[in-house]
């Protein structure tokens, strides 16, 4: 009875040890973590996208509005750690893209509407609809330009258009400067404006300064680092005021920026 209680006993072991070496062996290898990691950041802010139009539903704007800011903060990073990883594919590639237009095109449009144009159906659902469409093709041309790899003729500093995440925060604005001032600017008026706006100036082919790829001489790196010092730490302390400035001076830099690309190329002998 002993011998046949420890013979049963050994098998169970022996089984045991088995089945954690069969687990081993199927284990995920540092490799394939480090070609998944990237896309893992990108569903992430996916699904912080569909979050924030499951907020919109419940009616809690606020919540809904920083899912879509915490989205676009996924959204900057799944592409630098792809890169960092040496893990960069044509299938994050295009995963990336559809995220994008989930939470910059879609999500920006049905939280407004819910909110505000809901009570004017037909034109209100008419410029969701135009914004939702204009992302695409803002997304859609971007992909093609990379897939080309083709450049635009002003140079690497500039895109063509307002990008996917620029023009979300341009629709959003009403909601940034109710949430830092308490003003009421969320009446249906104003998001239908930064609703044409935003969309008008994703599919238009004016040229917006790209911050990231701008040259910064050395000299000026103190200044760089502390005035992204100053909004990290705004953001922390008052988000929605600097989410109000930072949209602002960037619709602002737009003008700007035409003027800058119009006077190159008259300078440029032909």
């Amino acid at each position: 009875m002993g011998a046949s209680f420890l013979a049963k006993n050994h098998r169970r072991r022996d089984s045991l040890r088995v089945y954690k070496e069969q687990i081993w062996q199927k284990a995920p290898s540092p490799d394939q973590i480090r070609h998944v990691f990237p896309n893992v950041i990108t569903i992430v802010g996916m699904c912080l996208g569909l979050s924030a139009i499951r907020f919109a539903f419940s009616h809690y704007w606020e919540w809904s509005v920083m899912c879509i800011l915490a989205a676009s903060v996924f959204d900057m990073a799944d592409g630098r750690v792809a890169r960092f990883l040496g893990s960069a594919s044509d299938f994050g590639a295009e995963l990336d893209s559809l995220a994008d237009f989930l939470c910059y095109g879609v999500a920006p449009a049905l939280v407004i509407y819910f909110h505000s144009l809901s009570a004017c159906p037909g034109l209100g659902w008419a410029l969701c609809l135009f914004f939702m469409t204009c992302s695409a093709l803002r997304l859609a041309r971007f992909n093609v330009y990379r897939l080309l790899s083709k450049k635009v003729s002003w140079g690497d500093y500039f895109s063509v258009g307002v990008p996917a995440p620029g023009g979300a925060f341009i629709a959003l604005l009403p909601f940034f400067l109710h949430f830092s001032s308490g003003m009421e600017w969320m009446f249906p008026w104003y998001f239908l404006v930064t609703l044409a706006l935003g969309g008008g100036l994703m599919v238009s082919r004016l040229p917006t300064l790209v911050f990231k790829r701008f040259p910064f001489a050395k000299h000026r790196l103190p200044l760089l680092l502390l005035g992204v010092a100053l909004i990290t730490g705004g953001l922390f302390s008052m988000p929605w005021a600097v989410m109000t400035v930072l949209t602002v001076a960037y619709i602002a830099s737009i003008p700007w920026s035409f003027l800058w690309v119009k006077r190159r190329r008259h300078l440029t002998p032909s």
